[in-house]
């Protein structure tokens, strides 16, 4: 019996998990850190860093577990940031350099999880007893 978790959640609502839950986040840890220092730019970057980071984690496991969700998961996950990217004053700052990176790494982390994915499922397939090449 197959036990029912998190990630027997179709794609697209475990990516809009991670864009709320990740956005959340980066908006407490920002409010937190932020209060009362004078190096708010130094903080400002560290926790898009963060954010950049648990988004990239987020794709990559969630494209290993659905190979089809390659198109749309570093999409909707992102979806925070490429809205933020149509406003004026994005591209002024420093974080427009570790946003556009974290587009990238993505897309990256959703390609090497949908070939890790695949491996798994391919090497599940052969050790299934039901393979007829055992045959």
């Amino acid at each position: 019996m197959k036990s029912k978790g998190i990630m027997s959640w179709p794609s697209w609502s475990l990516s809009l998990l991670t864009l709320i839950v990740t956005t959340i986040a980066l908006f407490i840890i920002s409010e937190v850190f932020l209060r009362g220092r004078e190096n708010g730019n130094a903080v400002t970057i560290i926790t898009t860093v963060i954010y950049v980071l648990a988004i990239v984690v987020c794709c990559f496991f969630i494209v290993k577990k659905n190979l089809s969700s390659f198109w749309y998961v570093p999409l909707i996950c992102n979806a925070l940031t490429i809205i933020t990217a149509f406003s004026e004053d994005f591209w002024k700052g420093p974080d427009w350099i570790f946003i556009c990176s974290g587009w990238v790494l993505s897309i990256v982390a959703s390609i090497i999880g949908a070939i890790v994915g695949k491996r798994t499922a391919i090497s599940d397939n052969s050790q299934s007893p039901n393979n007829l090449s055992e045959v």
